[in-house]
């Protein structure tokens, strides 16, 4: 008896391990900051007035994206007022440069490293389920 619950402690702990081996591979929202690899590329969206509503009206703006060398995953705080929603499997994050210098062209195409802070899309601006605000990119080598 004493060798089957010895057995069935190791099952757990190894079962907890890797439980928390996983946990360790979630990401948060901001205010964390995070840095993320991939390629950084732009793709072309409708914007206002009316987000693809009216093509031949509406603005087309482009938008820097970076294409995740692995894909990610967000644990929402449901305890907020933002940022409640989990997502998973997020292969691509819009990047959102406030005060942060927008990169240079011959960056496009590149594998970079980006820092900055992750948030839920919350506007008709945002093109992807989560957005990066970037405090610095840089070229990967």
């Amino acid at each position: 008896m004493l060798r089957y619950a010895l057995v069935v402690v190791a099952i757990a702990c190894v079962l907890g391990c890797v439980v928390a081996s996983d946990e360790s591979a979630w990401l948060t929202y901001e205010p964390t900051v995070v840095d993320l690899t991939g390629q950084l590329g732009s793709e072309l969206h409708y914007g206002p007035p009316n987000y693809g509503e009216d093509p031949d009206h509406d603005a087309k703006v482009e938008v820097l994206v970076l294409t995740l060398t692995s894909p990610v995953a967000v644990r929402g705080d449901v305890s907020g007022p933002l940022n409640r929603r989990t997502v998973e499997n997020i292969k691509k994050v819009q990047l959102i440069f406030g005060t942060a210098k927008t990169p240079d062209r011959t960056l496009m195409g590149e594998r970079v490293r980006v820092r900055g802070t992750l948030s839920e899309a919350e506007s008709g601006h945002h093109y992807t389920d989560v957005v990066l605000s970037v405090r610095g990119i840089s070229k990967v080598k």
